[in-house]
């Protein structure tokens, strides 16, 4: 779900299309990206339904939390 607000946060932000291909490293590559911020855009770009999909996926991982009245460690 990171990529889906990051994305949201960097077009509110004014970012470009062609500027947050650049930023975004592909699927495989996304974890390097966080840890580190040294990857840029390696792999990608990442298509819209991928970052839709990720964020869907992540709302069912976190009502299935719910369901077991497990709660998601909060930073």
């Amino acid at each position: 779900m990171i990529v889906a607000v990051l994305d949201a946060v960097f077009k509110e932000q004014g970012v470009s299309q062609a500027g947050m291909d650049a930023y975004f490293s592909g699927p495989a590559f996304l974890a390097w990206n966080r840890m580190r911020s040294n990857m840029r855009g390696w792999g990608g770009p990442l298509s819209a339904a991928y970052i839709q999909g990720q964020a869907a996926l992540q709302r069912q991982i976190l009502a299935r939390m719910a369901d077991f009245d497990i709660t998601p460690a909060e930073k």
